[in-house]
C-alpha cells in the first residue's frame, strides 16, 4: 500500500476525504483535496480526492438550488394564490432527501476508498476524466 507524505496510507487519506465531506461539509473536503492535488503523487488518491470534491459540491449545489424554490414560490404567490406552505414543505422534504443521499453516498465511497477500491459513479467519473489529468490507466491496482 502506498504511503502519503503524511505517513498514512493513500487509502486511509482517501477515506478521510470522503468522511470529511460527510461530517464537515465543503471546507474540509476542499482543504484535503487541495493538499492531495498539490502535494501527493498517487494518481488513485488524486482521483479519489476529486471525486469527493465533485460529490460534495454537486450535492451541496443541488440542496441549495432546491432550498431557493420557496423564495421563488413567494414571488409567484403574488400572481397566483395557491398553498405556498405545501410548496415549502415539498422543497424541504426534497432538500432533506438530497442531504441524506449525499451523506450515504459519501459514506459508501469513503468505506470503498478505505479498502482501496473504487465505486464508479458514471457521471462523476466522466466529469473527473474530462476535467483532470488523472486517468484510470494511471491508477495503480488495489493490493
Amino acid at each position: 500500500m502506498n504511503k502519503t507524505k503524511l505517513g498514512i496510507s493513500a487509502a486511509l487519506l482517501g477515506a478521510i476525504t470522503f468522511f470529511a465531506g460527510m461530517i464537515g461539509g465543503l471546507i474540509p473536503v476542499l482543504l484535503l483535496a487541495g493538499y492531495i492535488l498539490l502535494k501527493e503523487s498517487d494518481a488513485w488518491l488524486k482521483k479519489t480526492a476529486i471525486r469527493a470534491l465533485v460529490v460534495t459540491v454537486g450535492c451541496s449545489a443541488a440542496v441549495a438550488a432546491v432550498s431557493l424554490l420557496p423564495q421563488l414560490g413567494g414571488v409567484l404567490q403574488v400572481f397566483w394564490y395557491y398553498g405556498i406552505s405545501d410548496f415549502v414543505e415539498a422543497t424541504t422534504v426534497i432538500a432533506t432527501v438530497l442531504t441524506v443521499a449525499q451523506k450515504v453516498l459519501l459514506l459508501v465511497m469513503g468505506v470503498m476508498a478505505f479498502f482501496h477500491k473504487d465505486r464508479s459513479i458514471a457521471f462523476v467519473d466522466r466529469f473527473v476524466d474530462k476535467n483532470s489529468d488523472v486517468h484510470d490507466e494511471e491508477t495503480p491496482a488495489a493490493e
